[in-house]
């Protein structure tokens, strides 16, 4: 009888080893991809060419965009975009997204925000652009 508990016991514990092993990739690709899609560096590209973009619009435009889970610092200076992520977990690695933009847009602060939008209005034939955080 011992022999047999034993036996089974070593067999649940190789199932439960050969099934941790195949889910474990998975589990730390879905980590890694959910860290790469809200990375500062990602996000400061994705919004700095739609605040680009925003400068072909013939006519007026509002373009929103918004991040899941994570919030951003956002800093912009002389067409400059800079974020830092404010991640939730100690392990996740807050660096800095800087990334340029070719309209004019007044220096600002944004803290602690993960929703924007970039605007652009035609006011006498002239173009004027705002952007805004929250």
């Amino acid at each position: 009888m011992a022999s047999e508990d034993f036996l089974g016991t070593i067999l649940i514990i190789f199932l439960t080893l050969v099934v941790v092993a195949a889910m474990l990739p998975k589990l730390l690709d879905m980590i890694a991809e959910s860290f790469a899609l809200t990375s500062a560096e990602s996000v400061s590209r994705q919004l700095s060419n739609l605040i680009t973009i925003s400068g072909a619009s013939t006519d007026q435009i509002k373009i929103n965009y918004a991040v899941e889970n994570v919030k951003y610092d956002v800093s912009i200076s002389t067409r400059v975009l800079t974020m830092t992520p404010k991640y939730n977990v100690q392990y996740a690695e807050a660096k800095q997204g800087i990334q340029p933009f070719a309209i004019p847009l007044p220096d600002s602060f944004y803290g602690d925000v993960n929703s924007f939008t970039i605007t652009k209005k035609l006011v006498e034939g002239e173009s004027q652009y705002d952007f805004g955080a929250q």
